[in-house]
């Protein structure tokens, strides 16, 4: 059963305004904010990265991505929780400049790494189905004009098929992730899927969908897919106590709860 107030769900900065922010947008059709969601993404993203952020134990995740400087700021579902720098203004208005011309729900990354050369944008999955990268509705076509009309027509097929379709959330973090890089003045621009390896069980073709990906995808660096279980590993190993075990109990919550439905 999913709390009514998602700070039950959280372990660090539980009243930030981003997660108000995130409340209103994400919520199920009873009301219950994602957040609340036990063993959800949302929450997982937030008690994982926030907790190393504050705690300065971002090495973790910079070696655990493979970036090549220090962390310098995270965005967290396209927000700055300490307002480090311009990037948020500078990534809402390249999201609002392209999506903003159509109608729905613009894109949202999950969470965007920014060292000094390069911006790192993550999708993450968790408890996702067989196609968790997937256009939601039919108007993701009138996107795709758009994203042709503006820079990206030798990239994107005037007809895109049906694995554009199911890669269109990754395609999408491509495109900001490169106009982001370049408003920055970033040298490299990357993206990376963080997922499940149970779900990833359950769903044989996900890494399939994901290398078709990384093949059709020349303007930014696309990472081979990362899974949430080898990241709790590199936590439990180089974070310092008390706080590897406050997030390795978190995460380890979420991968039990995930193989008990499986039964993986």
């Amino acid at each position: 059963m999913r709390p009514v107030d998602f700070r039950e769900n959280l372990i660090i900065d539980q009243n930030h305004p981003i997660l108000i922010q995130k409340a209103w947008r994400d919520h199920f059709q009873d009301g219950t904010a994602h957040l609340a969601a036990p063993h959800g993404e949302d929450a997982l993203t937030w008690n994982v990265f926030r907790s190393l952020e504050k705690a300065n134990q971002l090495e973790v995740v910079r070696e655990f991505f493979g970036l090549t400087k220090p962390i310098q700021e995270i965005l967290y579902w396209g927000c700055s929780p300490d307002a480090k720098s311009d990037a948020q203004q500078q990534l809402s208005i390249a999201i609002r400049g392209l999506d903003g011309r159509c109608r729905g729900t613009m894109t949202e990354p999950d969470i965007v790494l920014l060292t000094e050369v390069e911006v790192c944008f993550r999708e993450h999955k968790f408890r996702c189905g067989k196609e968790p990268w997937s256009a939601q509705k039919d108007g993701w076509i009138n996107r795709w004009r758009e994203y042709r009309a503006n820079g990206f027509e030798n990239w994107l097929p005037e007809q895109p098929n049906d694995d554009h379709r199911r890669l269109y959330q990754l395609i999408r973090n491509a495109i900001y992730a490169q106009r982001l890089a370049e408003r920055l003045g970033r040298k490299h621009a990357k993206v990376v899927s963080l997922v499940s390896r149970t779900r990833c069980q359950v769903y044989p073709g996900l890494k399939n969908q994901y290398e078709k990906f990384r093949a059709m995808t020349p303007i930014v660096t696309v990472d081979p897919l990362q899974y949430w279980e080898d990241l709790h590993c590199q936590i439990t190993r180089s974070v310092p106590e008390p706080l590897a075990t406050r997030i390795s109990r978190k995460m380890q919550q979420a991968f039990d709860a995930l193989k008990s439905r499986h039964r993986v």
